[in-house]
């Protein structure tokens, strides 16, 4: 066994410690670049989720706008709305692609400077969904107290649409779904919006972990998607200082209460 000077020793501890550092240094910044990959698949996930509805909706009208003037009956007096409705659809993607991109760009802050109606949010939620609530045949049901919010109704619009999305997948076999809206102010001067479903319902033991990444709400079923939908919608709820929670019974439904804070600025 080699034998060291007192002042190798030394040395050779220092420079054992200084490896260990940087081990460990590196195994952080490993750990924080996978986390950003993963923030950034998300993110990705999310966006292409959130403008595919309006997209094609944009897409369907176009085309048979398209087949109208083919065979020449196209009529101004009554199929103008159909190009309106293609017009607002980019829009508003347009407009949720600058938000998420402001947003990304800000480290997910978001300003409350702007000041919108709750009634915006839901109009923009449900016209995201048009064709997916067409296609399921749901009822929607929707009591609204008029109160504002701050921040950007793109976002929360985004947050709200991927919880009716689960609300109008994850349904009962041969049951069309049933969706309740509800928003006020409760009792202690909070802001709130209600959104309960009669879906197939969340068992007990998922009701804490839903809002973590890649959890899916039902993984017996043969769905499309990875499960960051939540993770990604209590995120941008967070930016607004709003709170989710949730509650659910089995082949009941699910029920998932917002509370908004928008009194000061709040970060992911």
């Amino acid at each position: 066994m080699a034998k060291y000077t007192s002042d190798e020793s030394q040395t050779l501890r220092k420079l054992n410690a200084s490896f260990k550092t940087l081990v460990f240094q590196l195994s952080k910044n490993e750990v924080e670049l996978s986390d950003k990959v993963k923030e950034l698949r998300d993110f990705a996930h999310v966006i292409a989720h959130d403008l595919h509805s309006p997209l094609a909706t944009a897409y369907s009208y176009q085309l048979l706008i398209q087949e109208k003037l083919k065979n020449g009956t196209f009529d101004k007096s009554s199929d103008l709305e159909y190009v309106d409705i293609v017009a607002k659809k980019l829009l508003s993607s347009m407009a949720l692609i600058d938000e998420m991109l402001h947003y990304a760009e800000n480290g997910g802050k978001v300003s409350l400077d702007k000041e919108f109606s709750i009634h915006d949010v839901i109009s923009l939620a449900l016209s995201n969904l048009s064709e997916h609530i067409q296609k399921t045949k749901a009822i929607i049901s929707i009591h609204i107290d008029h109160f504002m919010l701050k921040g950007s109704s793109s976002l929360l619009a985004s947050a709200i649409t991927n919880l009716l999305t689960n609300s109008l997948k994850y349904t009962k076999k041969g049951v069309s779904p049933v969706v309740e809206m509800t928003a006020g102010i409760n009792d202690k001067n909070i802001p709130y919006l209600l959104i309960n479903d009669n879906g197939i319902g969340i068992p007990n033991d998922k009701l804490n972990t839903i809002f973590d990444e890649f959890v899916r709400l039902d993984q017996s079923k043969n769905e499309k998607g990875s499960g960051i939908g939540l993770t990604t919608v209590k995120r941008i709820l967070q930016a607004h200082n709003a709170e989710i929670v949730v509650s659910s019974d089995i082949n009941k439904g699910t029920s998932f209460t917002i509370s908004f804070d928008t009194l000061e600025s709040n970060d992911i």
